[in-house]
């Protein structure tokens, strides 16, 4: 257990996340309950701590402690930590990924009113329909969050076709764009390397276009002369990325992120790093499913850290954030980063800024009506 914040304030909840995923949405959550007056309390697996370093070094001023549990013998460790989680007064409980059978399963004995965070609607749907037609007797589930409108689209309409009490249940969406505050990621005096495109997130074939990006550059020298692409993660898929760049002769514009020798993924404090040197973001989508039942992680990241991306044109329409879009292929889209002009970037940058700062408003809102029902509910509980 480490990093204690602030003191506490009269309303309090958790924040809970049982797999070694989705740690960097939390800030996001944390920020919006403290803007309606809850102190919060995360508790993360400290297996994140060992495979990425902690999200959290980089965060000022959230009301928060921040909890990494060691998972040692999985019942004896859940059954403590359930009982830390209802012997501490929360009003109620967010578990930041809410899908998987494990974290289902984990609720049903617990005793708080719970919200639960869906990153994928068909996952979610299929591990509720195994869990029986008597799972709602089981938990005090009272409404649920997703990361985007479409994917709340995508999670309603699961919906219809299960429990008909899902039909009355509040889903809020909460945009997960806080990496940093926003005095830190536009300061002043930050230094930007002119035409540095970061690739965020894994490096994973199925996810992200990055044979397609080679094929690119290597056909094109003007882009692998003038641009320089940071590859900003780590993934199974990785170790083959870095041969076929050097086997492409282009190792001149590619470089890579450090990895851990532990856990094959690179640390936040690198990541962080390389973020506030970049110009751009490259998200290179590929899952279909980014466009119609999740988010791809790297455009959170765009807003977060002040870089603008580089999308699909229908990409940019979906998600609805700032960013530079091409109409036609990615070359092109590389292309019209060359040479960008100055005023244009800094422009974009503010656009940005006022998409992050929008999403606090968006996300304070949502909350407050998600868990109001419940939040209200408890207070005259503890009044009487």
């Amino acid at each position: 257990m480490l990093k204690s914040r602030f003191g506490a304030s009269r309303l309090s909840c958790c924040i809970v996340q049982l797999e070694s995923v989705h740690e960097e949405i939390t800030p996001s959550f944390v920020h919006a309950l403290n803007e309606l007056g809850f102190h919060v309390d995360v508790y993360l697996p400290l297996q994140t701590l060992i495979n990425k370093g902690d999200v959290y070094e980089f965060m000022t001023g959230l009301n928060a402690n921040i909890y990494y549990w060691k998972p040692e013998k999985r019942a004896k460790t859940w059954k403590i930590l359930r009982k830390t989680i209802e012997s501490s007064g929360y009003s109620f409980c967010i578990f930041s990924t809410f899908q998987f059978p494990g974290c289902i399963n984990f609720v049903k004995r617990l005793n708080i009113p719970i919200f639960g965070v869906v990153h994928n609607p068909i996952i979610f749907s299929d591990s509720i329909e195994k869990a029986g037609r008597d799972y709602f007797d089981k938990i005090q589930l009272k409404g649920l969050f997703v990361l985007a409108g479409h994917v709340k689209d995508a999670l309603l309409s699961r919906l219809s076709h299960l429990d008909v009490r899902f039909a009355s249940m509040p889903v809020g969406v909460v945009k997960p764009y806080l990496w940093r505050q926003p005095h830190q990621v536009y300061a002043a005096n930050q230094k930007v390397v002119k035409n540095k495109l970061v690739i965020p997130g894994g490096v994973n074939y199925r996810n992200r276009d990055l044979v397609g990006l080679l094929d690119v550059v290597e056909a094109n020298s003007k882009i692998s002369e003038s641009l320089c692409f940071v590859v900003a993660g780590g993934g199974a898929d990785r170790p083959d990325f870095e041969q076929r760049v050097e086997s492409r002769n282009l190792s001149n514009c590619f470089s890579f992120l450090p990895i851990s020798e532990l856990s094959g993924l690179v640390h936040y404090s690198d990541y962080y790093k390389a973020m506030s040197s970049s110009s751009f973001c490259l998200p290179l989508s590929l899952n279909k499913e980014y466009s119609t039942s999740k988010i791809t992680s790297a455009l959170p990241t765009s807003v977060g850290f002040g870089l603008p991306a580089l999308i699909p044109a229908d990409q940019a329409e979906l998600y609805r954030i700032p960013s530079i879009s091409y109409e036609e292929s990615l070359e092109q889209g590389l292309l019209s980063l060359i040479d960008y002009p100055s005023f244009e970037f800094k422009q974009a940058r503010l656009n940005l800024l006022s998409c992050l700062l929008d999403s606090f408003c968006f996300n304070a809102s949502s909350v407050a009506e998600t868990v109001s029902e419940c939040v209200v509910s408890d207070l005259f509980a503890r009044g009487s």
